[in-house]
């Protein structure tokens, strides 16, 4: 079974399938097989709006993951 981040409550990345990921200023980009999103607190053009703390969390999971 595949590992899930959880980037919002109804928005699931699989992390089999993340390839990168950098932190500019207030956003991640996450480089995945298929594509890349764009997640922060301010991105609103097709990208995922989060909070600070939703930023840290995903943060926390993607070290993690990859630990």
């Amino acid at each position: 079974m595949a590992r899930k981040l959880q980037l919002l409550p109804t928005f699931f990345l699989n992390m089999d399938n993340l390839v990168s990921w950098q932190l500019e200023d207030d956003l991640i980009i996450i480089d995945t097989t298929v594509s890349t999103l764009r997640v922060g607190i301010d991105a609103y053009t097709n990208d995922v709006q989060v909070t600070s703390s939703d930023l840290q969390r995903i943060i926390n999971e993607i070290n993690a993951y990859f630990d």
